[in-house]
Parts: structure tokens; C-alpha cells; sequence
């Protein structure tokens, strides 16, 4: 069953990362990531043309309040989103009576395979627990992401099943497998 969050106060720290809600400012930093190529495509979209696209996309995240910007501590700058939407679980016969959402996320090219993205969605899911009281995470990743994939099992999410479908965005059918984290 759907849960209606909002993480506009929340704040969230991890050893390398701060998670906040999105604002204004971030522009910039976003734009910076989600226009090259290859980092959209391994979540369903295509990388932003122009900082007008990214500008409209940004004004979404900011209407939502379901989307945390994960910010390095390092060096200040916004370098992917982690975001909290309704579940397909909600339709699963063996998940629907928990209280779930889906996680997603993005993250810069110039940060994968550090780790980051592991401990930022760690610090996520513990919230989702304590502050949300959500009861179930589910989450999916493209059968060729495979970065995705060392995430959502480091995090100790379980297999469920595998589906196809058409990534509009994208103009092509893609096979996806998804996972859910009864918290």
C-alpha cells in the first residue's frame, strides 16, 4: 500500500554525502550530470539537451518532495538524486499489504564505483524504516545495468522477478529485475 512521504526536512548524512531535498540552486550541479551520456540512460531517460530541459525537470523534483539531491561533502556539489515513489508492489499479490515505495536513483559518472551510491541508498532505506515507517522497499535495475545491481544487493534486497517493458523515453522495450527489502 502507497505511503505519502515528504523529505523536504529531512536531512540525511552519510560518512561522504549529505541528502536534502533538491532546491533551486542545484541547477547547475544537476545539469552538470544528468547531460552526459550514459548516466540517464541506466535509469529510463535520456540525457538532458540543454539546461532548460534540466531547469523543467528540477521544478518536478521541487513539486514532489520525494527526491533527495545527494550532495558530496568534499567538494559541495550535487552529484545525483535519490528518489521515494509508489511501489509496483502495491499491485503484488504477496506485497501489497505493506507500506512500500521504490526507490530510485542517478548518480554522476565522475563518482561511480567508489561506494557513494551504496551507503547514500543504505542511509535511505534506514529512514524509510524509522522516520517513514515504511515496511517494504522495492527497487529495479535494467538487466545491463550491472552497477545497479552491486547496489541493490549490497543493500540486501531479494530477487523477485523479471519483466519487459516499453521505456518511452528511451524508444525501446527494455527487461528489467526487481527486488524488494521488507524493512
Amino acid at each position: 500500500m502507497d505511503v505519502s512521504i515528504d523529505v523536504s526536512h529531512t536531512i540525511l548524512e552519510t560518512p561522504r554525502c549529505i541528502l536534502r531535498i533538491f532546491t533551486a540552486a542545484d541547477l547547475a550541479d544537476f545539469n552538470e550530470y544528468a547531460r552526459v551520456d550514459g548516466v540517464g540512460e541506466l535509469a529510463g531517460w535520456k540525457a538532458h539537451k540543454s539546461m532548460e530541459e534540466s531547469s523543467e525537470i528540477l521544478d518536478m523534483f521541487l513539486r514532489h518532495k520525494n527526491i533527495f539531491a545527494i550532495v558530496h561533502k568534499d567538494d559541495g556539489k550535487v552529484i545525483g538524486s535519490i528518489d521515494l515513489k509508489s511501489s509496483w508492489t502495491n499491485l503484488h499479490p504477496d506485497y501489497k499489504q505493506y507500506k512500500s515505495k521504490d526507490i530510485g536513483y542517478v548518480l554522476s559518472k565522475d563518482y561511480w564505483n567508489n561506494g557513494v551510491m551504496s551507503e547514500a541508498v543504505e542511509k535511505v532505506i534506514e529512514s524509510c524504516k524509522e522516520k517513514f515507517g515504511i515496511e517494504l522497499l522495492s527497487c529495479m535495475h535494467f538487466e545491463y545495468n550491472l552497477i545497479s545491481k552491486k547496489i541493490i544487493e549490497k543493500n540486501g534486497f531479494t530477487y523477485v522477478e523479471t519483466e519487459s517493458f516499453n521505456a518511452k523515453p528511451l524508444g525501446k522495450y527494455i527487461t528489467s529485475l526487481k527486488y524488494v527489502k521488507i524493512l
